[in-house]
């Protein structure tokens, strides 16, 4: 396999303006923090809140996780973002990096290939519970914002995931460059599109819609 091109000068400073940007939509829920899961049971919180708010959906089944922790196979070697207003967890979403025989969980579940191979992470189970949802979605651009720095500094800058059509909407609309990879399918309790989203190319966008 050849080497894979990272971004471009022009790019890798536009990244660091998105940088900016999400640090300031972090900033912007105060007293929301959002950080990197570091213990078990943090990581636990993250699989509690993603159980209770996929029931209160109606996605899942309660049946299927007696534990009322809702997990897969990806969720052991995942980096878990939470976000936490105070002692209470309010909003996670998870990253899962490439792996050398391993599909990503959107490829997997929607028969997608997330190209060029080696240089996609997945973004997913993304959840703000409804208590801090508002019509502007500052929580859930927050909580994006925090998983793209954590994405960027790990040195990637493409990343796949799925979606219902509203929220890809309201990515599209923020100026994400989110492109629609496959057909929907019905996954996790909804019908859902599969799309990649390079980080480097949306960032004029972002920056310009969301920015301020």
């Amino acid at each position: 396999m050849g080497m894979i091109p990272g971004p471009t000068p022009r790019e890798r400073a536009q990244l660091a303006r998105f940088t900016e940007l999400a640090i300031l939509l972090e900033k912007a829920v105060e007293p929301i923090v959002f950080r990197v899961t570091e213990t078990d049971e943090e990581r636990r919180a993250t699989f509690r809140l993603r159980y209770d708010v996929s029931v209160e959906s109606g996605w899942v089944d309660p049946a299927r996780f007696p534990t009322g922790e809702e997990r897969d196979e990806y969720d052991d070697d995942a980096i878990h973002v939470a976000g936490w207003d105070g002692d209470e967890i309010v909003a996670t979403g998870r990253i899962v990096l490439p792996r050398p025989g391993r599909l990503l969980p959107t490829e997997a579940q929607f028969d997608v290939r997330a190209e060029p191979a080696g240089a996609v992470v997945d973004v997913g189970r993304s959840i703000v519970v409804a208590g801090h949802r508002d019509p502007s979605h500052r929580t859930m651009f927050a909580l994006m914002g925090r998983l793209w720095r954590e994405i960027d500094q790990l040195g990637y800058h493409l990343a796949c995931g799925c979606t219902v059509e509203r929220i890809h909407q309201i990515y599209r609309t923020a100026g994400f460059d989110a492109t629609i990879i496959g057909e929907a399918r019905s996954y996790w309790g909804a019908e859902r599109l599969p799309f990649q989203i390079n980080l480097a190319r949306s960032a004029d966008e972002v920056i310009s819609r969301i920015g301020g």
